[in-house]
């Protein structure tokens, strides 16, 4: 979600960092809800909650493993796990910058949107 965020509105949705561990993205300490569906937005701005649906209308027929692999193909993760054993359990940042910098040369803000929200 915190990649979607960053990349269709501009900003984090959340102040958490996202740490690349040997199985994915992770944000540690995470004062959320690991729950699907309208608790999970419970309390959220109308854009975040828009997010949040998109990123399950898209991935959530998916399994965890899946979307694991997913996201450890992409630069960002693969970046801040340089120089790691891929079964190493320490943890780094992945920076909001480095989300900034590879996911728009996807194509993925105006493909979906095609322009950006402010939230």
């Amino acid at each position: 979600m915190q990649v979607w965020h960053v990349v269709l509105i501009g900003e984090p949705c959340f102040v958490e960092e996202l740490h690349a561990t040997f199985s994915g993205p992770v944000v540690a300490n995470f004062g959320g809800t690991a729950s699907v569906g309208d608790s999970l937005v419970t309390g959220l701005c109308e854009c975040r909650q828009d997010t949040v649906y998109l990123v399950l209308k898209t991935y959530g027929v998916l399994g965890f493993e899946t979307v694991s692999e997913m996201a450890r193909s992409e630069e960002p993760w693969r970046r801040a796990r340089r120089g790691l054993r891929r079964t190493s359990t320490e943890t780094r940042v992945i920076s909001v910058d480095s989300l900034r910098k590879f996911y728009p040369v996807l194509g993925v803000a105006t493909t979906i949107l095609g322009t950006t929200q402010t939230c």
